[in-house]
């Protein structure tokens, strides 16, 4: 990554950017972390769910009183533009560190089919 060699280093003094280890710098600060900080904004579409049932005249000719097949995905699109796998995300878990995204999985993508069938 850029970022990694672009870093302020005892060779490197002149650059702008925060080294890794926060001593060496001499600018500790908030400044020196707005840098990573970046627009959290997303418009998430968690769940589509799509059921078909059979006309009780179908049902009944199988000896069912209804049946409803459908089919689920979770967690279908993100639109956003941040950087990491998910912008809701919180894993500090205190009330100190809300949003901070270090080693966070992203959501998976379920699907699901089914069949509720009532006798």
């Amino acid at each position: 990554m850029s970022i990694v060699n672009e870093r302020w280093s005892p060779e490197n003094p002149q650059n702008t950017l925060t080294s890794f280890n926060t001593g060496a710098s001499g600018n500790i600060g908030s400044a020196a972390y707005a840098r990573f900080i970046e627009d959290g904004s997303f418009l998430r579409l968690s769940n589509i769910t799509l059921g078909y049932r059979l006309s009780k005249k179908i049902s009944k000719s199988i000896g069912l009183k209804s049946v409803r097949l459908y089919g689920a995905v979770d967690n279908v699109y993100v639109w956003t533009n941040y950087s990491g796998f998910d912008p809701d995300v919180s894993v500090g878990r205190n009330q100190l560190t809300p949003g901070l995204d270090v080693d966070s999985y992203p959501r998976s993508r379920t699907f699901r089919i089914g069949l509720n069938a009532n006798f």
